[in-house]
């Protein structure tokens, strides 16, 4: 079991992390580096995830996404930004959202990452299994997967 010292300082550092990321969002905002701030955002969104701030972090992956969506930034990143979105949506319980997420990062990364993006599908159906569970979820996002461009 850790020390509540070790754990108070992982915190701590987390927190300063937070600090951090805000302070260079706010330069970034001020510089107009848009793809700048996509990686900062993500990044908060992992501190505050790490630092168990599950509603902080979505916040923070959300605008990513958005900011790739408005500026044009390259579609890797906006898969990976969904990816992480769809990450954080399955922390929350919110299973439905979550495969919408990794479904539409399955059909930006493409048909060549399509089998390790695929394992996401059939973890989340396993977690959300039984009556109104997300597996109705897992097999629409199939059926759409399926029917992506090849």
């Amino acid at each position: 079991m850790a020390e509540p010292s070790h754990v108070l300082a992982r915190l701590r550092h987390r927190v300063s992390a937070i600090d951090c990321y805000e302070k260079a969002d706010a330069i970034l905002v001020e510089l107009g580096d848009h793809q700048a701030r996509t990686m900062v955002m993500s990044n908060l969104g992992t501190a505050h995830r790490q630092a168990g701030r599950a509603e902080e972090a979505e916040t923070c992956r959300r605008f990513a996404l958005a900011l790739i969506r408005e500026f044009g930034i390259d579609r890797h990143s906006e898969a990976t930004a969904l990816n992480n979105l769809g990450t954080v949506l399955t922390d929350r319980g919110k299973l439905e959202e979550a495969i919408a997420a990794h479904a539409n990062a399955v059909v930006v990364f493409g048909e060549g990452r399509r089998a390790l993006r695929w394992g996401r599908f059939r973890s989340l159906a396993r977690r959300s299994g039984g009556p109104g569970g997300g597996g109705s979820g897992v097999r629409r996002a199939a059926r759409g997967h399926d029917a992506s461009p090849r």
